[in-house]
């Protein structure tokens, strides 16, 4: 795991003016879905909306996943055939979990 440290780091400013290294999103996003046995549902429920309501980086996530060997959770939880275009986010079983906007229109 030591290796994956430096995957999605990114510096901001503190309002002090220090510069600051954090994970992007995607990272924090990955290490939630890793973790998701150890994380109360309803956080991570959110945290996955806030994610998708957000400007979502969907390459990055997959690069992310796939390094993390969580791609097949990604790709089978989440992006479903028929989510791509439209935004939407099911689970496993096909419910709507965050219906997105359609970006085609």
């Amino acid at each position: 795991m030591k290796g994956f440290y430096n995957l999605g780091i990114t510096e901001t400013q503190s309002p002090q003016g220090a510069v600051i290294r954090l994970h992007d999103k995607e990272r924090c996003l990955c290490d939630l879905i890793k973790d998701r046995s150890q994380i109360e549902k309803q956080l991570y429920v959110q945290a996955i909306r806030d994610y998708f309501k957000s400007q979502p980086d969907i390459r990055k996530l997959l690069k992310y996943g796939k390094a993390f060997g969580i791609k097949k959770q990604l790709c089978g939880d989440f992006f479903l055939p028929g989510n791509r275009y439209t935004g939407n986010m099911q689970d496993r079983y096909g419910r709507i979990i965050f219906a997105g906007r359609d970006r085609h229109t």
